[in-house]
This record gives structure tokens, sequence and C-alpha cells, in this order.
């Protein structure tokens, strides 16, 4: 038997939700403050249309919120211990591992949540 088709996990809001994620790599394109601005516009603009997109983009937004007060500190540490540079690269590559990782949840219909991410917006 086939489980019923829910409307909230549909293919645009799959889509939806996956581009919120994926637009988190912005970052490494050098567009300072897009891997912020597209998920909370995101979130904003579905929140009406798609629980599932609006949910995908909150978790994105809060993940890259931490994700950018820790680059911050490590960076600030940097500056006095330059061995917290492998720390930045290091959480560099973990960030595009998790982003990956919540777009492919996404495009599946899953839920994902970022792990050490603090809830910044609810």
């Amino acid at each position: 038997m086939r489980p019923a088709r829910n409307p909230a996990t549909d293919a645009a809001a799959r889509t939806w939700a996956m581009a919120a994620h994926l637009s988190a790599l912005s970052r490494y394109l050098g567009l300072i403050i897009a891997h912020l601005l597209i998920p909370c516009l995101i979130w904003r603009w579905q929140r009406t249309r798609s629980e599932f997109a609006a949910e995908h983009a909150l978790a994105v937004l809060n993940y890259q919120l931490t994700f950018t007060v820790v680059l911050l500190a490590s960076l600030a540490a940097a500056l006095l211990f330059p061995w917290f540079g492998l720390l930045v690269i290091a959480a560099g590559t973990i960030n595009i591992i998790f982003i990956g990782k919540a777009a492919d949840r996404a495009k599946s219909g899953q839920s994902y949540r970022y792990p050490w991410s603090w809830r910044w917006i609810r």
C-alpha cells in the first residue's frame, strides 16, 4: 500500500527547501551576506505557502547564523593563536558537508536538523 501523498512535501516545496540549503554555499562564492539573506527571504516567502520549505529555510538560517558567530570567533582567536586557522578550515569543510547532507534530505522530502545549531529565530 502506498502512503498518502503529503502536500507539504510536493516537488516545489522540496525544491525550495533544497535551494535554501544550497544558498548557504554562496558564502564560498564571495557573496558576503547572501548565505544569510537568501534563506531569510525564502523563509519569509515560503512560510505562508509551504510549511516544509519554511522549516528547512529557517533551519539553514539558524545554522548559518551559528556558523557565522563561530567562524568570527575562530578568526579572532587565529589572530592570537595562528593554529586556530586550522579550525577555520575544518569548520568550513564541515559546513559544506552539513549543507550537502541537508540539501539531500530536503530533496528527499525528509526533515533535517543541523547539529550544533542554536535557534536564533523561531
